[in-house]
């Protein structure tokens, strides 16, 4: 195992063009975001940083597949925020997949990332592995394989969002309160162990 340039540990045991990170992927997004020339496809449940993005040219086609539940508003996994920053881009796109769990990054179809991190805050904190794939065949099979799924993804309208603003605030209340009870049922069963 080595650390790159980027800080983020590798492992090269499957191919020579297939690296396995460790930690966190996000320099190595953003890495491959500045280098975009042709379109990205960005596949995340959770979204509620887009730093990672920001760093793309602003003239190149973004699609990005997400989750759009009341849930993932109210716990903060998603940030209406974000989705609204992203959706106001030139040559941007933002669906919702439902269903989605998959956390993919595709640039040009020349290169990808596989793995667990989220675009969150969180996630760059968590112990995440993903796999940076190099291999331009390989990735364009992949993004025809995607192909089943983006055929399945729905447009976030601006109505979808003013009533997602409008049920907010008391699920996210509920929410908070539902939380702070997890939270001590797992401090408790951590003194327990």
């Amino acid at each position: 195992m080595t650390v790159s340039s980027h800080g983020c540990k590798t492992n090269n045991i499957l191919t020579p063009t297939v690296n396995c990170l460790v930690w966190n992927a996000v320099p190595t997004w953003q890495r491959m975001l500045k280098t975009a020339q042709q379109r990205v496809l960005v596949f995340t449940p959770y979204l509620n940083t887009v730093k990672v993005l920001r760093v793309m040219p602003n003239n190149i086609p973004l699609t990005v597949y997400t989750e759009f539940s009341l849930e993932l508003f109210a716990s903060g996994a998603c940030s209406l925020r974000a989705l609204k920053e992203i959706r106001s881009w030139e040559s941007t796109e933002v669906l919702w997949l439902p269903g989605l769990h998959a956390k993919i990054i595709v640039v040009d179809e020349q290169v990808m990332t596989i793995g667990s991190q989220n675009m969150t805050v969180r996630g760059e904190k968590n112990l995440e592995a993903t796999a940076l794939i190099a291999d331009p065949e390989t990735v364009t099979d992949a993004v025809t394989a995607l192909e089943v799924w983006t055929k399945q993804a729905l447009p976030i309208t601006d109505a979808m969002i003013i009533e997602i603003e409008r049920l907010l605030p008391p699920v996210t209340k509920l929410y908070r309160n539902y939380s702070k009870a997890c939270q001590e049922g797992k401090d408790f069963l951590l003194e327990l162990a």
